[in-house]
């Protein structure tokens, strides 16, 4: 369109010489100009103003096929021009718009890269200081034989050194057993544990697991059962009893810490329970202050309740779960008939009902997915039905005095 404008503007100005310059296409006198003296400033008289207009009258009487062809050719010009700023307004509108979603989506990559930054350089602060407290153990953990070798030993010195008092000689006796492993998150924070990856033992007989401590919400002590977040390779919740008894994941991403050690955290102590979710831009949390599993005779049947409303705005969706033995696609323990929820609900495990209030597990909802199936993750009592989440942290804390 630019070239063709280009093309008309050239042809309007070659159309107005041809025509003040005497040449026309009936071969007819046209207007003749004298040259053009050489130009000075002069001051210009209402004489010449209204002489010039005469001027132009007459050769547009004189020659009306010139003035109809540029009156058209005006036309043209001022409709290609409008035209064109309608197509330059529509590109622009388009390149704001894509502009924008480039914007918003760099804006999220950069976010998630450095939630996933975060979380390793946390990662890596807490696995050399669990690596201190540990080398420190193993100084001061020492055994009562040890302990009575080492004091013989300084007392056989002090028999050979009669400036070293047997007095000066501290009791090593006493000394207390160091733990190497904390049992959860509060203790963890009691011994100078900061915020990350920490290793606990929440049973002697169990391996040393590995969890995310939240030591900044709330008073810190909160050790995460349940993560689920953007990352760059979305974890399957799509797994057996098994996997789900023991536990999966990474904590410095999504992870699942596992029924087995769900039990052995709640069984020796009374449980808050802290849930923390995001959808989109928006936040909500909902508190508990009773929270326990039970044994796996008991198929960790699940026992929540004292839903906090002062510490909540999401609403209370748990206790519609609450009683109710845990259900994987593999085991099927909930109260509906006639199937399975876990399949019916994305294949993640759960305490399912009928089949849920909330359904942590079930699978990480696609970008603007607006389906209505059962199968993403949902908290119902915040947003209704549907209304998917992209964040969700379920956390546990031993009550504090």
């Amino acid at each position: 369109m630019i070239q063709r404008t280009s093309l008309f503007a050239l042809c309007l100005c070659y159309a107005f010489v041809y025509t003040v310059s005497g040449k026309t296409n009936d071969d007819s006198p046209g207007l003749l100009l004298s040259p053009v003296p050489e130009y000075r400033e002069a001051p210009v008289s209402q004489e010449d103003v209204s002489t010039s207009k005469q001027l132009v009258l007459m050769t547009v009487n004189e020659y009306p096929t010139e003035a109809v062809r540029l009156s058209l050719a005006d036309a043209e010009f001022h409709t290609l021009a409008r035209d064109l700023d309608q197509a330059l307004d529509q590109n622009v509108h388009a390149m704001d718009e894509e502009i924008l979603s480039s914007i918003d989506t760099y804006e999220k990559t950069i976010d998630i890269t450095t939630q996933i930054m975060t979380s390793k350089l946390q990662y890596k602060f807490s696995k050399r200081l669990q690596e201190s407290i540990d080398i420190m153990t193993k100084i001061f953990a020492l055994t009562t034989s040890d302990i009575k070798e080492i004091t013989t030993q300084l007392q056989n010195v002090s028999l050979f050194s009669p400036g070293i008092a047997l007095s000066s000689i501290p009791s090593l006796v006493t000394t207390p057993q160091i733990s190497s492993f904390p049992e959860h998150c509060g203790e963890a924070l009691r011994m100078g544990i900061p915020t990350g990856v920490v290793t606990i033992k929440t049973a002697p007989e169990r391996t040393p697991q590995r969890v995310w401590c939240d030591q900044d919400n709330d008073r810190g002590g909160w050790t995460i059962i349940l993560r689920r977040q953007p990352q760059i390779n979305q974890l399957d919740f799509k797994r057996n009893w098994e996997a789900y008894v023991e536990g999966f994941g990474d904590p410095y991403g999504e992870y699942w810490i596992g029924l087995e050690a769900l039990y052995q955290l709640t069984m020796r102590g009374t449980y808050q329970l802290k849930i923390r979710m995001k959808a989109g831009k928006d936040k909500a949390f909902s508190t508990y202050d009773s929270f326990r599993v039970s044994s796996p005779e008991n198929m960790y049947q699940l026992h929540v309740g004292s839903y906090n409303e002062t510490f909540s705005n999401a609403g209370d969706a748990m206790t519609y779960h609450d009683g109710h033995t845990f259900t994987t696609i593999d085991a099927d323990n909930d109260g509906a008939s006639g199937g399975n929820c876990a399949n019916w609900s994305g294949g993640g495990g759960w305490w399912y009902n009928y089949c849920f209030m909330t359904n942590p597990t079930g699978r990480y909802p696609p970008a603007n997915d607006t389906s209505g199936t059962d199968r993403y993750m949902e908290w119902r009592t915040w947003q209704g039905h549907h209304v998917y989440l992209s964040h969700l942290v379920m956390m546990i804390r031993r009550t504090l005095p």
